[in-house]
């Protein structure tokens, strides 16, 4: 089977048969803004810890930002640029707040590539910084909503980047970091205890176990289907579809009855 990432074994988790449109099948998801806006500022944040010299002035960064602007996605040119002015005021506040204690970065959108029990799992991380005591301290961006001040103790995603990078560099990571923007919030966690990261194998196992018997049923939940691309051609969806044209059309035919019977009544 292909590799598996957090994107896609969360996504498995979530509904298997969006899994299987997306992975398996290879269908296209409708850019989102929400993604898009998301790599622009992790983008320039990378640029902000990229040199290994000193760090760019706020300007550089702004422009760097504005050129590589990720356009897709949105639903109009206004909500796009009220997206890029909250980029902007994003990058300023961090730059500012970070100018005095920048210092360079161990790594910056580090891709990986880790096999768990035959299976392959890849990642991105944000940035990984070298702590003084010569461990790691590997930090996780986040645009969106605000989070529990536990998440970070908890995270999945986190557990993986943390085996991951000792696996990468042979390093103890002893810091976990989410990094809330919008707020500027840092959620810290001391390393992930080997009881969450065997229960990350498990997950791992059991959804590559799941993918090879091919079991993608489809988890309906209106909630959640509202927004999804693939309703359109989901079984879930197209069955009950299908249900409710044929009860349709029985009431028709129910009423064409009833009319008949009326005039021979009359």
């Amino acid at each position: 089977m292909r590799s598996l990432s957090y994107s896609s074994i969360s996504t498995y988790k979530e509904c298997p048969q969006r899994f299987k449109f997306r992975y398996v099948d290879g269908m296209k998801e409708a850019p989102k803004s929400y993604f898009s806006f998301g790599q622009s500022v992790h983008k320039a944040l990378e640029f902000f810890y990229r040199s290994q010299i000193a760090a760019p002035s706020l300007e550089e960064v702004l422009r760097y930002y504005e050129t590589n602007w990720v356009k897709d996605g949105y639903e109009s040119e206004e909500a796009e640029k009220l997206q890029f002015a909250e980029g902007t005021r994003i990058i300023r506040a961090y730059c500012l707040k970070h100018a005095d204690d920048w210092t360079a970065a161990f790594a910056t959108e580090y891709n990986f590539n880790l096999e768990f029990d035959g299976v392959a799992v890849t990642g991105k991380i944000d940035r990984i910084d070298k702590l003084p005591s010569g461990g790691l301290h590997v930090l996780d961006y986040k645009t969106g909503k605000s989070f529990a001040y536990w998440r970070p103790a908890q995270d999945d995603q986190l557990t993986l980047y943390q085996l991951a990078s000792e696996n990468a560099f042979g390093l103890s990571v002893e810091r976990l970091t989410l990094y809330h923007l919008p707020t500027l919030k840092v959620f810290h966690s001391e390393r992930h205890p080997d009881v969450l990261v065997r229960n990350l194998r498990k997950d791992i196992m059991k959804v590559k176990i799941a993918v090879d018997k091919k079991q993608f049923e489809p988890h309906a939940e209106e909630r959640k289907c509202r927004r999804c691309d693939f309703r359109a051609i989901c079984p879930a969806w197209t069955a009950q579809k299908e249900t409710t044209e044929q009860l349709k059309q029985r009431l028709e035919e129910l009423e064409k009855e009833t009319c008949r019977i009326r005039r021979l009544l009359e």
